[in-house]
């Protein structure tokens, strides 16, 4: 475990976790600039594949590859305007679509794991305005992180919903549980602090759980942890409905 942060008096310690998001912003900013590049050129190699007119086939996965890579460049311009301090535009998010979205894209790495991926959408959901760049990687760092924690042979369901008692207000509350080994009640704070992890260095950076915390304030949002109905850990994203 590492990036435990000591006991300070409350104001110390808010002051410290603000420095370190800031130190990791400026690191994620400068790996965001030096990955645009290389990045730019898949994209800009893959198009030129795609006016080969290649058979049917090799065009899709062309396009998959395509769109990825868009998404990643997309992902990577969100984060140099925010660590810029632009405002993000908001605008209405189909959630329901993100979620079907940040479940396939993560779909490949639940079957590698041995992992049952699914998800509970009602319809409709609550109309919602936010940045859907955001929500999607939100409930992607999420995912990834409840598929490691479920490991072979467990799952994790995406949920969402409206929610009046979030505590801000009418939200929408997005839920990833897991059937994993759950998050002790000691680790609950911890987990969301930048570079804290439970994990062994190959298999985490202590960046994730961060990152969607501080996306999800962002959008005046909050996250939660408890403990999930059969077992494992349920993260609770609300994000309000009303600003």
């Amino acid at each position: 475990m590492s990036g435990r942060l000591p006991l300070r008096p409350g104001g110390e310690i808010e002051v410290a976790q603000r420095e370190r998001f800031a130190a990791v912003g400026r690191v994620a900013a400068t790996i965001a600039h030096e990955l645009g590049t290389p990045l730019n050129s898949v994209l800009g190699y893959t198009q030129l594949l795609l006016q080969e007119e290649p058979d049917a086939h090799r065009r899709e996965k062309l396009a998959i590859i395509e769109s990825q890579v868009r998404r990643m460049i997309d992902t990577i311009q969100g984060v140099l305007d925010r660590t810029r301090g632009r405002q993000t535009p908001h605008a209405e998010v189909e959630v329901g679509a993100v979620i079907d979205d940040a479940v396939a894209t993560l779909s490949p790495l639940a079957a590698t794991a041995g992992v049952t991926l699914r998800t509970s959408i009602p319809v409709p959901l609550p109309p919602y305005r936010g940045d859907a760049i955001a929500v999607r990687q939100i409930l992607i760092n999420l995912v990834k992180n409840s598929i490691e924690a479920a490991g072979s042979g467990g799952s994790v369901e995406v949920a969402a919903r409206a929610d009046a008692e979030a505590g801000i207000g009418p939200a929408l509350a997005l839920e990833v549980s897991d059937t994993g080994p759950g998050v002790a009640q000691e680790e609950r704070a911890l987990i969301f602090e930048p570079l804290y992890t439970t994990k062994q260095a190959e298999n985490g950076t202590g960046l994730g759980l961060a990152i969607a915390l501080g996306l999800a304030r962002e959008h005046g949002g909050r996250i939660v942890v408890g403990d999930g109905a059969s077992g494992g850990a349920v993260f609770c994203v609300s994000l309000p409905l009303e600003r």
